[in-house]
């Protein structure tokens, strides 16, 4: 059975998809990747993804509020479909689990294992050259401004927004993030060193081996 990528946002697998190609990783060809429409399905199919035959699963989701708590439910996820964890922590680099007679499972929580916030925060962090810069910052402050804003009041809410934002005042207006990835209009800072990118690269050698 194909290794398993769940993904937390609705568009969320394209995104990937899109960084995975510009870092010439194999991951949609040794993933079965889909976006999940939101947390709760995500720790749903977890469960069941543990329990099915797939060789090596693994996780992508925001840490929203509280990144602690979100990855407590990931290894709760995980015991309910008989994969304990125990009590280990995930690092800055990302989470790899490879032990004997056991399922191989890798989980990312964004936007850096550590902070509250989303995948769109990690985007935002990338933008690199100073016109960019000053869009973004322009682009956070006008959402900040806006009343009554209708989304949650939480930082992964307003990353979503800026980075929105931030893509309506481009040269061309791009309305998924994923298009953007695409044309190249973001992750300068995603390179070889990335330590996203780097742990996307050991699942990927992770899942090779397991195929082998």
């Amino acid at each position: 059975m194909p290794s398993i990528l769940l993904v937390e946002g609705k568009y969320d697998d394209k995104l990937i998809q899109n960084i995975c190609q510009r870092a010439q990783l194999g991951i949609p060809m040794r993933f079965k990747m889909a976006g999940q429409g939101g947390i709760e399905p995500l720790l749903g199919n977890l469960e069941l993804a543990v329990k099915s035959e797939a060789e090596v699963v693994a996780v992508i989701c925001d840490a929203d509020e509280d990144c602690a708590k979100r990855w407590k439910e990931i290894k709760a996820a995980c015991r309910r479909g008989g994969l304990e964890l125990g009590d280990e922590a995930i690092g800055t680099e990302g989470f790899i689990w490879i032990r004997p007679g056991q399922r191989k499972f890798g989980c990312w929580i964004m936007p850096d294992n550590r902070q509250s916030g989303a995948l769109e925060g990690r985007l935002l962090d990338g933008i690199a050259s100073a016109e960019q810069k000053a869009l973004r910052t322009q682009a956070r402050t006008f959402i900040e401004s806006v009343e009554p804003r209708l989304f949650p009041d939480t930082e992964a809410a307003l990353q979503k927004a800026t980075l929105r934002a931030w893509f309506a005042v481009q040269e061309e207006p791009i309305w998924l993030p994923s298009f953007g990835v695409g044309h190249l209009l973001l992750l300068p800072k995603l390179e070889e060193n990335d330590a996203f990118v780097a742990w996307l690269r050991e699942l990927e050698a992770v899942a090779g081996l397991t195929a082998v």
